[in-house]
């Protein structure tokens, strides 16, 4: 990847590392570059104008530049105020950059998931129950990667999803409705479950949530594979 005509982008920062003795390697998720790795020289010194600055949660305008997949970051500035994420809220966001540092490549944008993530943090910050922005995130990210379920429709049938019924997931074609002729070997799901997630409007009910956090973990399985997600232990 090479970048020679730098601009200001729209970034935060999903993690960071010492490197060498003043410097830092942030990776960031940017808007319209998707994830890339970039060397903030200096970053670690008291003089350094990007001391505090390049940390998770911090929207931020930067620039990087370089010819090979780590790049060197020349600019870099508030693009707004530190999100004040605490508690459960905080745990989020390390799960959700992730989610991210372990399933998107880099330089592949996603203009479109960015502003997802962009929402995804500004509602973790008032949400009552933190479990509707996450699920709606972590469908948008299937989604963007191309691994989300058309749930709106019976895969056996081709009759609309009823709220009322019982679904079995089939994780590469989508639900069919539970009878006495289908093996009870995997997790049931509720039709209005399906319903909520089809439509994007995830409601604040128990049951809803816990099925949906079921069925969105069944689908990233695959594609995590044996890569452990840390924040799960801290929150569940």
């Amino acid at each position: 990847m090479q970048i020679d005509n730098p601009t200001l982008e729209s970034a935060y920062v999903l993690h960071y590392r010492a490197y060498r003795d003043t410097s830092l390697i942030i990776e960031l998720f940017t808007e319209h570059f998707g994830r890339i790795s970039a060397v903030a020289k200096g970053a670690r010194t008291q003089r350094s104008p990007w001391r505090g600055l390049l940390l998770p949660g911090v929207p931020l305008l930067v620039t990087c530049v370089g010819r090979n997949e780590l790049l060197t970051l020349t600019q870099a500035e508030p693009n707004g105020s530190p999100l004040m994420l605490q508690g459960k809220a905080l745990f989020s966001l390390f799960y959700v950059n992730e989610l991210l540092m372990h399933l998107l490549h880099r330089f592949d944008p996603h203009p479109q998931l960015f502003r997802q993530y962009t929402q995804t943090l500004t509602q973790l910050i008032a949400a009552i129950q933190i479990e509707i922005p996450l699920r709606q995130f972590e469908w948008k990210l299937l989604q963007e990667l191309g691994y989300e379920l058309a749930l709106d429709k019976d895969i056996s049938t081709n009759q609309p999803i009823r709220a009322d019924a019982r679904y079995q997931i089939d994780l590469e074609r989508g639900a069919s409705e539970l009878t006495d002729n289908i093996l009870r070997d995997s997790p049931i799901y509720q039709g209005k479950t399906l319903q909520a997630l089809a439509n994007h409007m995830l409601l604040d009910d128990p049951e809803i949530l816990r099925e949906a956090k079921r069925l969105t973990r069944q689908l990233l399985q695959p594609l995590l594979g044996n890569r452990e997600i840390v924040s799960r232990t801290l929150f569940g």
